[in-house]
């Protein structure tokens, strides 16, 4: 992710991610602590990064949903998932592969503000 230059002192950068689908995210620059987004509200301070580099680094741990998740279950979001998502038939039963996007789903946002 490039990043758009030096802050003005006395302020703060924030990087958020507003869609994605991933287990975690990591997110590091050269010299300075890597970080990773799991839980809401993924983000993350980038103010040091910002200062020191001109990129950031993103790297998407993926989950296992569409490799050893329910792959022919319709709806293919459920409640919970147990044996039976696996033994479906019938109205319940897809010939396609119900796969979900991963990745970055949205473009990241570098916000700013003042710092407190």
């Amino acid at each position: 992710v490039p990043l758009p230059g030096k802050l003005e002192a006395g302020r703060e950068a924030m990087l958020q991610l507003p869609e994605f689908f991933a287990a975690t995210v990591n997110v590091w620059s050269d010299g300075c602590e890597r970080r990773m987004i799991g839980w809401q509200p993924f983000e993350t301070f980038i103010t040091d990064d910002m200062a020191r580099n001109k990129s950031l680094a993103l790297e998407l741990v993926l989950n296992r949903r569409n490799t050893f998740g329910p792959l022919h279950q319709v709806p293919k979001r459920a409640s919970g998932y147990g044996p039976p998502n696996w033994i479906t038939g019938g109205n319940g039963w897809s010939d396609d592969y119900q796969l979900f996007p991963t990745g970055l789903l949205k473009a990241p946002v570098i916000a700013t503000g003042k710092s407190e």
